[in-house]
Protein backbone atom coordinates (compact mmCIF):
# COMPACT_ATOMS: atom_id res chain seq x y z
CA UNK A 1 0.00 0.00 0.00
CA UNK A 2 2.84 2.47 0.69
CA UNK A 3 4.76 1.73 -2.40
CA UNK A 4 0.93 2.19 -4.48
CA UNK A 5 0.73 5.36 -2.43
CA UNK A 6 4.18 6.93 -3.03
CA UNK A 7 3.93 5.69 -6.66
CA UNK A 8 0.37 7.75 -7.12
CA UNK A 9 1.97 10.89 -5.49
CA UNK A 10 4.59 10.90 -7.95
CA UNK A 11 2.33 10.26 -11.02
CA UNK A 12 0.39 13.32 -9.85
CA UNK A 13 2.97 15.36 -9.69
CA UNK A 14 4.19 14.34 -13.58
CA UNK A 15 0.45 14.95 -14.44
CA UNK A 16 0.60 18.44 -13.20
CA UNK A 17 3.64 19.01 -15.44
CA UNK A 18 1.58 17.74 -18.10
CA UNK A 19 -0.91 19.79 -18.37
CA UNK A 20 1.66 22.78 -18.93
CA UNK A 21 3.06 20.90 -21.65
CA UNK A 22 0.34 21.16 -24.30
CA UNK A 23 1.72 23.56 -26.89
CA UNK A 24 1.58 24.50 -30.60
CA UNK A 25 2.87 21.32 -32.58
CA UNK A 26 5.58 21.35 -35.04
CA UNK A 27 6.21 18.57 -36.90
CA UNK A 28 10.05 17.01 -36.44
CA UNK A 29 12.39 17.38 -40.23
CA UNK A 30 14.14 13.82 -39.33
CA UNK A 31 16.38 14.61 -42.24
CA UNK A 32 18.01 18.08 -40.67
CA UNK A 33 18.00 16.11 -37.35
CA UNK A 34 20.65 13.51 -39.11
CA UNK A 35 22.31 16.28 -40.51
CA UNK A 36 23.19 17.20 -37.08
CA UNK A 37 23.93 14.20 -35.39
CA UNK A 38 24.23 11.35 -37.99
CA UNK A 39 28.19 10.08 -38.14
CA UNK A 40 31.32 10.71 -36.43
CA UNK A 41 31.05 14.71 -35.93
CA UNK A 42 26.97 13.99 -35.56
CA UNK A 43 27.62 11.74 -32.93
CA UNK A 44 30.10 14.16 -30.87
CA UNK A 45 27.54 17.01 -30.79
CA UNK A 46 25.09 14.53 -30.02
CA UNK A 47 27.56 13.36 -26.59
CA UNK A 48 28.33 17.01 -26.01
CA UNK A 49 24.50 17.48 -25.67
CA UNK A 50 23.71 14.47 -23.81
CA UNK A 51 26.68 16.21 -21.47
CA UNK A 52 24.73 19.01 -20.55
CA UNK A 53 21.81 17.15 -19.51
CA UNK A 54 23.97 14.87 -17.02
CA UNK A 55 25.36 18.19 -15.89
CA UNK A 56 22.12 19.65 -14.97
CA UNK A 57 22.26 22.68 -17.63
CA UNK A 58 19.73 24.62 -17.88
CA UNK A 59 17.82 22.84 -21.81
CA UNK A 60 15.79 25.03 -24.31
CA UNK A 61 12.80 22.90 -25.78
CA UNK A 62 14.22 22.57 -28.95
CA UNK A 63 17.46 21.45 -26.97
CA UNK A 64 15.03 18.28 -25.48
CA UNK A 65 13.89 17.77 -28.72
CA UNK A 66 17.21 17.12 -30.02
CA UNK A 67 17.95 14.71 -27.70
CA UNK A 68 14.83 12.91 -28.20
CA UNK A 69 14.95 12.95 -32.06
CA UNK A 70 18.69 12.71 -32.23
CA UNK A 71 18.75 10.05 -30.69
CA UNK A 72 17.67 7.87 -33.42
CA UNK A 73 20.82 8.23 -35.43
CA UNK A 74 23.04 7.11 -32.19
CA UNK A 75 24.64 3.60 -31.42
CA UNK A 76 21.74 2.35 -28.80
CA UNK A 77 18.92 2.93 -31.59
CA UNK A 78 18.42 -0.43 -32.85
CA UNK A 79 17.65 -2.14 -29.21
CA UNK A 80 15.65 0.99 -27.50
CA UNK A 81 12.63 -1.39 -27.70
CA UNK A 82 13.85 -4.57 -25.83
CA UNK A 83 13.48 -2.55 -22.25
CA UNK A 84 10.49 -4.34 -20.82
CA UNK A 85 8.56 -1.73 -18.91
CA UNK A 86 7.09 -4.50 -17.15
CA UNK A 87 10.18 -5.87 -15.94
CA UNK A 88 11.24 -2.51 -14.70
CA UNK A 89 7.42 -1.97 -12.93
CA UNK A 90 8.58 -5.41 -10.68
CA UNK A 91 11.16 -3.78 -9.07
CA UNK A 92 8.86 -0.48 -8.00
CA UNK A 93 9.41 -1.34 -3.97
CA UNK A 94 11.07 0.33 -1.31
CA UNK A 95 13.07 -3.05 -1.07
CA UNK A 96 13.94 -2.99 -4.12
CA UNK A 97 13.89 0.75 -5.24
CA UNK A 98 18.31 0.16 -5.57
CA UNK A 99 17.89 -2.76 -7.98
CA UNK A 100 15.24 -0.44 -10.24
CA UNK A 101 17.63 2.97 -9.86
CA UNK A 102 20.74 0.30 -10.90
CA UNK A 103 18.96 -1.42 -13.83
CA UNK A 104 17.49 2.37 -15.21
CA UNK A 105 21.01 3.33 -14.99
CA UNK A 106 22.68 0.33 -16.98
CA UNK A 107 19.78 2.15 -19.81
CA UNK A 108 21.00 5.41 -19.53
CA UNK A 109 23.97 4.69 -19.77
CA UNK A 110 23.36 3.90 -23.33
CA UNK A 111 20.44 5.81 -23.83
CA UNK A 112 20.12 8.84 -22.19
CA UNK A 113 16.73 9.88 -23.56
CA UNK A 114 15.02 6.42 -22.89
CA UNK A 115 11.90 7.18 -21.49
CA UNK A 116 10.72 4.37 -19.60
CA UNK A 117 14.24 4.35 -17.70
CA UNK A 118 13.96 8.06 -16.57
CA UNK A 119 10.66 7.40 -15.62
CA UNK A 120 11.14 4.62 -13.53
CA UNK A 121 14.92 5.64 -12.30
CA UNK A 122 13.17 8.91 -10.93
CA UNK A 123 10.19 6.62 -9.42
CA UNK A 124 12.92 4.70 -7.91
CA UNK A 125 14.85 7.48 -6.28
CA UNK A 126 11.49 8.58 -5.05
CA UNK A 127 10.54 5.20 -3.48
CA UNK A 128 14.04 5.98 -1.82
CA UNK A 129 13.67 9.22 -0.66
CA UNK A 130 10.68 11.19 -1.18
CA UNK A 131 12.47 14.14 -0.97
CA UNK A 132 14.72 13.26 -3.50
CA UNK A 133 16.26 16.27 -5.63
CA UNK A 134 17.65 13.88 -7.86
CA UNK A 135 14.33 12.00 -8.16
CA UNK A 136 12.44 15.34 -9.01
CA UNK A 137 15.14 15.99 -11.68
CA UNK A 138 14.91 12.54 -13.25
CA UNK A 139 10.84 13.09 -13.03
CA UNK A 140 10.91 16.57 -14.54
CA UNK A 141 13.46 14.95 -17.32
CA UNK A 142 11.02 12.46 -18.51
CA UNK A 143 8.06 15.15 -18.55
CA UNK A 144 10.73 17.38 -21.09
CA UNK A 145 11.00 14.18 -23.18
CA UNK A 146 7.41 14.04 -23.94
CA UNK A 147 6.83 17.29 -24.32
CA UNK A 148 9.09 16.98 -27.12
CA UNK A 149 6.88 14.42 -28.39
CA UNK A 150 3.94 16.04 -27.61
CA UNK A 151 5.33 19.33 -29.31
CA UNK A 152 5.36 16.71 -32.66
CA UNK A 153 1.67 16.33 -33.78
CA UNK A 154 -1.48 16.03 -31.89
CA UNK A 155 -2.45 13.04 -32.52
CA UNK A 156 -5.49 13.53 -34.22
CA UNK A 157 -4.31 11.73 -37.54
CA UNK A 158 -1.85 9.98 -39.92
CA UNK A 159 -0.87 13.59 -40.91
CA UNK A 160 -0.16 14.80 -37.54
CA UNK A 161 0.43 11.91 -35.72
CA UNK A 162 2.76 12.58 -32.31
CA UNK A 163 6.37 11.06 -33.74
CA UNK A 164 7.85 8.15 -31.72
CA UNK A 165 10.89 6.16 -32.13
CA UNK A 166 9.73 2.91 -30.54
CA UNK A 167 6.27 1.47 -29.95
CA UNK A 168 6.93 1.58 -26.33
CA UNK A 169 7.47 4.56 -26.57
CA UNK A 170 3.75 5.61 -27.78
CA UNK A 171 2.83 3.22 -24.40
CA UNK A 172 4.77 6.17 -22.31
CA UNK A 173 3.17 8.62 -23.95
CA UNK A 174 -0.43 7.53 -23.56
CA UNK A 175 1.00 7.15 -19.98
CA UNK A 176 1.85 10.53 -19.84
CA UNK A 177 -1.01 11.78 -21.17
CA UNK A 178 -2.94 9.76 -18.24
CA UNK A 179 -5.08 7.85 -20.46
CA UNK A 180 -6.75 4.48 -18.61
CA UNK A 181 -7.17 2.31 -21.58
CA UNK A 182 -6.46 1.50 -24.95
CA UNK A 183 -6.52 -1.07 -27.82
CA UNK A 184 -4.95 -1.61 -31.19
CA UNK A 185 -5.57 -0.80 -34.63
CA UNK A 186 -3.36 -0.38 -37.36
CA UNK A 187 -3.73 1.75 -40.67
CA UNK A 188 -0.70 0.81 -42.22
CA UNK A 189 3.36 0.03 -42.27
CA UNK A 190 4.29 3.85 -40.18
CA UNK A 191 0.93 5.32 -39.22
CA UNK A 192 -0.76 3.69 -35.64
CA UNK A 193 -4.16 4.47 -34.49
CA UNK A 194 -5.51 3.38 -30.84
CA UNK A 195 -8.68 3.25 -29.81
CA UNK A 196 -8.60 4.64 -26.00
CA UNK A 197 -10.28 6.22 -22.97
CA UNK A 198 -10.05 9.68 -23.01
CA UNK A 199 -8.78 11.32 -19.79
CA UNK A 200 -9.21 14.68 -18.62
CA UNK A 201 -6.07 15.79 -20.59
CA UNK A 202 -6.45 14.12 -23.56
CA UNK A 203 -10.32 13.78 -24.40
CA UNK A 204 -10.40 12.42 -27.67
CA UNK A 205 -11.05 8.68 -28.21
CA UNK A 206 -8.09 7.89 -30.52
CA UNK A 207 -4.79 8.75 -30.90
CA UNK A 208 -2.60 8.78 -33.78
CA UNK A 209 1.38 7.90 -33.95
CA UNK A 210 3.92 7.94 -36.55
CA UNK A 211 6.40 5.01 -36.62
CA UNK A 212 8.80 6.14 -39.33
CA UNK A 213 11.43 6.06 -37.42
CA UNK A 214 10.97 3.70 -35.25
CA UNK A 215 13.37 0.77 -33.75
CA UNK A 216 11.98 -2.86 -34.28
CA UNK A 217 10.55 -4.53 -31.34
CA UNK A 218 12.21 -6.85 -28.91
CA UNK A 219 11.34 -9.68 -31.52
CA UNK A 220 12.44 -7.86 -34.56
CA UNK A 221 9.04 -7.78 -35.49
CA UNK A 222 7.09 -5.09 -36.87
CA UNK A 223 4.87 -3.42 -33.74
CA UNK A 224 1.69 -5.71 -33.37
CA UNK A 225 -0.77 -3.24 -31.79
CA UNK A 226 -3.07 -5.71 -30.70
CA UNK A 227 -0.24 -7.95 -28.49
CA UNK A 228 0.86 -4.40 -27.18
CA UNK A 229 -3.08 -3.56 -25.91
CA UNK A 230 -3.22 -7.28 -24.77
CA UNK A 231 -4.31 -7.04 -21.08
CA UNK A 232 -5.39 -2.96 -21.28
CA UNK A 233 -8.84 -3.42 -22.85
CA UNK A 234 -11.69 -0.95 -22.63
CA UNK A 235 -13.77 -2.49 -19.21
Amino acid sequence: MATYRAALTFAFAIASLTAMAQQPYRPVDMEAVAAKFEGPAGRMAYEQLSKRLENGEDLSSEDYRNLYYGSAFQDGHETRDQVNSRDLAKLMSPERAGALVARCDSILALRPTDLAANYFKGLGLFLQDTLSLEAISYRNRYAQLLEAVLSSGNGAGCGTAFQVLCAKDALETMRFLGIPGFTGDARDENCQVFRIRPSPIYEAKQIYFDLTHAAPDASGAPFAPEKAAKGKKKK
